[in-house]
Protein backbone atom coordinates (compact mmCIF):
# COMPACT_ATOMS: atom_id res chain seq x y z
CA UNK A 1 0.00 0.00 0.00
CA UNK A 2 1.44 3.65 -0.93
CA UNK A 3 1.71 6.27 1.42
CA UNK A 4 -0.27 8.20 0.25
CA UNK A 5 -2.93 5.85 0.58
CA UNK A 6 -1.85 4.82 3.85
CA UNK A 7 -1.70 8.06 5.10
CA UNK A 8 -5.15 9.14 3.19
CA UNK A 9 -8.81 8.37 4.61
CA UNK A 10 -10.33 5.73 2.18
CA UNK A 11 -14.01 5.58 1.44
CA UNK A 12 -15.59 2.84 -0.83
CA UNK A 13 -18.55 4.59 -1.65
CA UNK A 14 -20.44 1.69 -3.29
CA UNK A 15 -20.13 -2.42 -1.87
CA UNK A 16 -23.08 -4.65 -2.00
CA UNK A 17 -22.13 -6.40 1.12
CA UNK A 18 -24.88 -5.62 2.90
CA UNK A 19 -27.35 -7.29 0.85
CA UNK A 20 -24.91 -10.21 1.11
CA UNK A 21 -24.75 -10.04 4.86
CA UNK A 22 -28.44 -9.63 5.26
CA UNK A 23 -29.28 -12.52 3.15
CA UNK A 24 -27.42 -14.89 5.41
CA UNK A 25 -29.18 -16.05 9.04
CA UNK A 26 -29.49 -13.16 11.44
CA UNK A 27 -27.50 -14.61 13.98
CA UNK A 28 -24.14 -14.75 11.89
CA UNK A 29 -24.30 -10.91 10.66
CA UNK A 30 -21.79 -10.02 12.74
CA UNK A 31 -19.54 -12.83 12.96
CA UNK A 32 -19.83 -12.73 8.83
CA UNK A 33 -18.56 -9.29 8.68
CA UNK A 34 -16.05 -9.56 10.56
CA UNK A 35 -14.87 -12.70 9.31
CA UNK A 36 -15.39 -12.38 6.00
CA UNK A 37 -15.50 -8.25 4.91
CA UNK A 38 -13.34 -6.50 7.57
CA UNK A 39 -10.39 -8.71 6.34
CA UNK A 40 -11.13 -7.46 2.97
CA UNK A 41 -11.33 -3.69 3.76
CA UNK A 42 -8.03 -3.91 6.06
CA UNK A 43 -6.52 -5.14 3.31
CA UNK A 44 -7.91 -2.63 0.78
CA UNK A 45 -6.86 0.40 2.92
CA UNK A 46 -10.40 1.34 3.72
CA UNK A 47 -11.70 3.25 6.28
CA UNK A 48 -15.17 4.21 5.41
CA UNK A 49 -17.97 1.59 3.66
CA UNK A 50 -20.88 3.07 2.32
CA UNK A 51 -23.46 0.93 3.19
CA UNK A 52 -25.93 1.36 0.03
CA UNK A 53 -29.56 -0.11 0.62
CA UNK A 54 -30.67 -2.06 -2.81
CA UNK A 55 -33.33 -4.02 -2.84
CA UNK A 56 -33.46 -6.65 -5.88
CA UNK A 57 -36.51 -7.19 -8.51
CA UNK A 58 -37.36 -10.50 -6.42
CA UNK A 59 -38.76 -8.49 -3.50
CA UNK A 60 -40.47 -5.75 -5.42
CA UNK A 61 -43.08 -4.53 -4.77
CA UNK A 62 -44.57 -6.48 -2.38
CA UNK A 63 -41.32 -7.36 -0.28
CA UNK A 64 -39.29 -4.11 -0.65
CA UNK A 65 -40.21 -2.37 2.54
CA UNK A 66 -39.58 -5.65 4.60
CA UNK A 67 -36.19 -6.27 2.99
CA UNK A 68 -35.13 -2.70 3.57
CA UNK A 69 -36.00 -2.56 7.22
CA UNK A 70 -33.83 -5.94 7.13
CA UNK A 71 -30.92 -4.48 5.40
CA UNK A 72 -31.10 -1.38 7.97
CA UNK A 73 -31.22 -4.06 10.72
CA UNK A 74 -27.75 -6.00 9.16
CA UNK A 75 -25.72 -2.17 9.40
CA UNK A 76 -26.86 -1.89 13.02
CA UNK A 77 -26.34 -5.68 14.41
CA UNK A 78 -22.76 -5.26 12.38
CA UNK A 79 -22.05 -2.33 14.27
CA UNK A 80 -23.29 -3.44 17.42
CA UNK A 81 -21.51 -7.57 16.98
CA UNK A 82 -17.98 -5.42 16.23
CA UNK A 83 -17.99 -2.11 18.41
CA UNK A 84 -14.13 -1.91 18.93
CA UNK A 85 -14.23 -2.21 14.66
CA UNK A 86 -16.94 -0.66 13.34
CA UNK A 87 -19.07 2.59 13.91
CA UNK A 88 -22.19 3.22 11.59
CA UNK A 89 -22.14 7.36 11.31
CA UNK A 90 -25.39 9.01 10.47
CA UNK A 91 -24.13 12.34 10.44
CA UNK A 92 -20.78 13.78 9.18
CA UNK A 93 -20.38 14.23 13.06
CA UNK A 94 -20.43 10.69 13.46
CA UNK A 95 -18.00 9.99 10.64
CA UNK A 96 -15.70 12.86 11.78
CA UNK A 97 -15.65 10.91 15.32
CA UNK A 98 -14.78 7.67 13.98
CA UNK A 99 -12.09 8.74 11.16
CA UNK A 100 -10.33 11.40 13.63
CA UNK A 101 -7.79 12.15 10.89
CA UNK A 102 -10.39 13.65 8.80
CA UNK A 103 -10.00 17.50 8.81
CA UNK A 104 -13.49 18.69 7.49
CA UNK A 105 -17.04 18.09 7.68
CA UNK A 106 -18.57 14.92 6.06
CA UNK A 107 -22.36 14.26 4.33
CA UNK A 108 -22.54 10.56 3.88
CA UNK A 109 -24.50 8.21 5.59
CA UNK A 110 -21.73 5.26 6.19
CA UNK A 111 -20.31 2.41 8.47
CA UNK A 112 -17.06 3.42 8.90
CA UNK A 113 -14.63 0.23 10.69
CA UNK A 114 -11.28 1.10 12.11
CA UNK A 115 -8.46 0.09 10.79
CA UNK A 116 -5.24 0.10 12.91
CA UNK A 117 -2.86 2.79 11.04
Amino acid sequence: MSELHRDAIVADAHNDLLMLVARRPRETWAGYFRDRWIPQLRDGGVDVQVLPVFIDDEFRPEGALRETLRMIEAAYRIAEGNPDQVALCRTGADLTAACPMSAGPASSTSSSWRRSR
